[in-house]
């Protein structure tokens, strides 16, 4: 009986959810400035619904940045497929990437520091086209030191 239990439960875990990277890209900020009215978007496509997903923001930054933080204005949309309308909803985070001794917190390498940002852990999906969009809200209506964004969408 033990072992028909465990022969259940590893044929369970197996046909379950497949760990991995469903969407990955970057994009380049200037190397003048990020604007502030300038929207750095991704687009990606859920298909399996039955899975929680991950969602990263990846923050490279020179080590001249001048602040300890950022913050970033995130628009959710989704195209639905009966209606072809956005449904969008605004997140706004503050991301800290520097202690208040001045160290920066991600990792570093050759003067870029690459910040992991976790956006959303175990979120669940419509199955369609998905778009997120970032913009700075930081008081300065250029910004200079952020180098690129990455987006992962990532199978939890």
């Amino acid at each position: 009986m033990k072992q028909l239990i465990c022969i259940v439960m590893v044929a369970f875990l197996l046909a379950s959810c497949d760990t991995g990277i469903v969407f990955s890209a970057s994009q380049d900020i200037p190397f003048d400035g990020w604007a502030a009215d300038s929207i750095v978007q991704f687009d990606y496509t859920i298909t399996d619904t039955t899975c929680a997903y991950d969602i990263t923001i990846h923050l490279r930054h020179t080590e001249q940045y001048p602040y300890q933080n950022i913050w970033l204005l995130l628009d959710k949309g989704q195209k639905t497929k009966d209606q072809g309308q956005q449904i969008t909803r605004r997140d706004t985070i503050g991301i800290f990437l520097a202690n208040d001794r001045g160290e920066w917190l991600g990792k570093g390498l050759n003067g870029l520091i690459e910040m992991p940002i976790m956006y959303k852990d175990s979120v669940y999906f419509r199955s369609g086209e998905h778009t997120l969009r970032l913009q700075h809200g930081m008081r300065e209506s250029h910004l200079t030191g952020i180098r690129d964004i990455t987006l992962t969408v990532r199978k939890h």
